[in-house]
């Protein structure tokens, strides 16, 4: 199990992340009108490599949205 896997996530956490986003790469989640858009604006900026240590967050995050959407 890796890193990523072992880690609590919470609300808080995502916010921290969407901020990293925001400020490294300059995407902004909150102008985009869907989590598709974002993700695929996100992950074009990246090489498979870089893609394969971020993929289990994007897994889990893509879960929660899907549990947002169902509420």
């Amino acid at each position: 199990m890796n890193d990523t896997q072992n880690k609590i996530h919470s609300l808080a956490s995502f916010v921290t992340m969407f901020e990293e986003i925001k400020d490294n790469y300059n995407i902004d989640i909150l102008k985009y009108d869907s989590f598709e858009s974002f993700i695929i604006d996100f992950v074009s900026l990246f090489d498979k490599e870089e893609i394969e240590s971020i993929s289990s967050e994007l897994v889990f995050l893509n879960k929660v949205i899907g549990k947002i959407k169902i509420a």
